[in-house]
């Protein structure tokens, strides 16, 4: 007893549609996240911004490293102050 012949299915049409789809999809090359990195605190710190525009983000990202920057300024001033000496209440 023989099975009755399937017919052939052509798989290549398929391929290269899913192929074109993919490329397609992958031809946008805008990011939507805007990144800086920058080193304060003997660290280095990453920001990401998603859905922001360049422009904006940038000015986002220098402000926040300048404010960083401030900050450790001024932790370091405090750290090179000596200390009191601490006094006990009588």
């Amino acid at each position: 007893m023989s099975m009755p012949a399937r017919p052939r299915f052509n798989r290549a049409p398929i391929i290269v549609i899913l192929a074109l789809t993919l490329g397609l999809a992958g031809c946008d090359s805008r990011d939507p996240a805007s990144r800086g990195r920058f080193n304060a605190f003997d660290t280095v710190i990453e920001v990401t911004l998603i859905g922001v525009e360049r422009r904006r983000a940038a000015e986002i990202i220098q402000t926040l490293e300048a404010d960083i920057r401030l900050m450790e300024q001024e932790a370091e001033a405090v750290d090179a102050t000596p200390d009191e000496p601490h006094r006990e209440e009588e």
